[in-house]
């Protein structure tokens, strides 16, 4: 399921790769894309999710925050996210209640404009990790639980129950998304596009 689109995202040169294409996400436009919960399958995770994807930015260090890849609606409706934060680092949070959104880990690195970064967020059960260009961005973050299993939709470029809040200002490519934790082999094959790894 490609997903549906909120404010039509357009195509754009995407990261080197074999199709080469990205969405590319005006910010002023609240454009992203979803798949709502009841016509998804497999989203949903519990003890283990890996969340990857390409991203650019138009504009970075502004006060804003940019979702990549979430599923989280309103308070009591959350599970997951990749995201930057105010400060132009990338971070990944699951939430166990729904509502507590703390087992978060925020990278170190500030991202710059203009520049494609891979961006992986992996949950295995006890910690929560963050890798930009398959580098370790942060210690990872202590978190034993279950992810929650929200109704909300999973969304690309975009987050929030209307689908408008925190839009993505720039391109996004290759998103990809596991019910496990991907081991360090795993992600150096994803960071240097090699097909098949399992």
């Amino acid at each position: 399921n490609l997903g549906v689109a909120v404010a039509a995202p357009t195509q754009t040169t995407g990261f080197t790769g074999v199709a080469n294409h990205a969405a590319a996400f005006a910010r002023a436009s609240s454009q992203g894309l979803y798949i709502s919960d009841a016509a998804q399958s497999g989203l949903d995770f519990s003890t283990g999710l890996t969340i990857a994807c390409r991203a650019k930015f138009t504009a970075l260090n502004d006060g804003n925050y940019y979702a990549l890849v979430v599923k989280e609606g309103a308070s009591g409706n959350y599970s997951y996210s990749l995201a930057l934060n105010s400060a132009g680092k990338a971070f990944f949070r699951v939430s166990f209640d729904g509502i507590s959104l703390a087992k978060i880990v925020t990278g170190s690195t500030t991202l710059t404009a203009g520049v494609w970064y891979s961006i992986v967020g992996v949950f295995d059960g006890s910690t929560v990790s963050i890798f930009v260009n398959n580098a370790s961005d942060a210690t990872p973050v202590s978190a034993v639980g279950t992810v929650f299993n929200s109704t909300a939709d999973f969304m690309v470029g975009c987050s929030g129950v209307a689908r408008n809040a925190n839009c993505m200002g720039g391109s996004i490519d290759d998103v990809a998304v596991w019910s496990r934790a991907l081991d360090s082999t795993e992600r150096a094959a994803l960071y240097a596009l090699v097909d098949n790894f399992g």
